[in-house]
């Protein structure tokens, strides 16, 4: 297969890990942590975060997304985030809300008047380009 072909996939992967930075957890001992990442025709880049934490806290987790940062050939890259979706295990969605923030995608996750008192699955998906 030729360089050139191979050249999407590397920046991809690039970028994929680019993204993997640690959850932010509000007080939750994370217990599980599993991605899935599909590269698209497109060149955009479906990711499936299944996280489980135990809440320390009273109110659900927090996850930011780099919106940013210098690849390998010292360039900046820029990314956007959409097609946010948040669900348990059984598919029911969870309370989101999404803000920008020192640019990162914050998306805050559960509710603000629901205390959460046992182990919580997160699976969260969003689109990449």
């Amino acid at each position: 297969m030729p360089l050139r072909r191979l050249a999407p996939a590397f920046v991809a992967l690039t970028i994929v890990f680019a993204l993997l930075v640690p959850l932010a957890a509000s007080a939750a001992v994370t217990e599980r942590y599993q991605t899935a990442v599909t590269i698209n025709s497109d060149a955009s880049i479906r990711v499936v975060e299944e996280i489980t934490t135990d809440p320390l806290g009273p109110h659900g987790i927090y996850r930011d997304i780099p919106l940013s940062f210098t690849a390998a050939n010292g360039k900046g890259q820029e990314l956007t985030i959409s097609d946010v979706t948040v669900v348990d295990e059984h598919g029911t969605p969870y309370q989101t809300l999404i803000t920008h923030e020192s640019g990162n995608e914050h998306i805050r996750i559960g509710s603000p008047d629901v205390t959460v008192s046992s182990v919580k699955t997160y699976i969260l998906a969003y689109t990449v380009r």
